[in-house]
This record gives C-alpha cells, structure tokens and sequence, in this order.
C-alpha cells in the first residue's frame, strides 16, 4: 500500500471526493453551488496551508483517503498552540476494508498535525468506527449546540 500526501494536482479529486462523501448527486439542485464551493475551499486551503489529505493507493488505485483541516482558537490549558485539527472525510474502498488501511490514514494525518504543533484533533465517528478511534487514544465528548447561520439565513 502507498501512502501519499495530497498535493494541488489532487484538487479535482478531492473535490469530487467530498461530493461522493456527502452523498449529494448531480441532480441536486444545490450541486453546482456546492461543488464550486469545494473547489474555491481546497484551492484556498492549499495556498493558506490549512488543510492536508492522505491518499492511500494500491496499484495506482484509490484505496482510501483522510482529510484534516486546521483552525486556531484562543490558547488555553488545555491547547496552549490554540491550534486545532479536524479531521474528516475518512473512507476506506470496500475491498481494501479490515486491512488496517483506516488506521494508517489517521496515524498519518494525527502525524501531520503533531508537526504543525496541533494537540487537539477533532472528528466525529459512526458507531462502527468509535471503538476504532478509541483505540488510537481518541476520547467520546459531548458535542453542546449548533446554531446554523445558513439555514437562518434562509428563513
């Protein structure tokens, strides 16, 4: 298995790979708006360096891929670089499933963030993949409110 971090060449992909992750098709009406709003978000994101992916590939094919994007909050004892990670779209190709391939890709990208001077690292999991993160040390957290600005808006 080949590892690689994403570089700009990948943008059409990454794209294409959060429209695939968010499960919206090109019949939805919101499709165009969405997949420019990717592009314009991962074209910025490679210039301001606060987002990185890990490909993972078999044989020139895709095999899975993890993203983390970066933010900083105040400082605080708990996160004194106030750097933080998040990370998602976290897939692994259904053949290459149960071979470890999920676990790499996280390893990699907590990596990436250690490198950065990011200590706190975000996601959020499905049941199937909790005891997973578990295992790599993540904890289970209450995730308080949400207000939707969007969606305000739209009232």
């Amino acid at each position: 298995m080949d590892y690689r971090i994403a570089v700009e060449k990948d943008i059409d992909f990454l794209v294409q790979s959060r429209m695939d992750f968010i499960e919206i098709g090109s019949a939805h009406l919101g499709y165009g708006f969405m997949q420019k709003s990717c592009l314009h978000y991962f074209q910025e994101s490679f210039e301001n360096g606060s987002f990185e992916a890990v490909i993972a590939e078999e044989d020139g094919r895709l095999a899975g891929l993890g993203m983390i994007f970066y933010y900083r909050s105040v400082p605080s004892q708990l996160n004194p670089t106030g750097w933080n990670g998040y990370i998602t779209n976290l897939f692994v190709e259904e053949p290459f499933r149960k071979q470890g391939v999920g676990t790499e890709l996280i390893q990699r990208l907590v990596r990436q963030a250690k490198k950065r001077n990011c200590y706190i690292i975000m996601l959020h999991a499905s049941e199937m993949g909790m005891p997973v993160y578990e295992k790599m040390g993540f904890k289970k957290i209450e995730n308080g409110m949400i207000f939707n600005n969007w969606e305000a808006a739209s009232r």
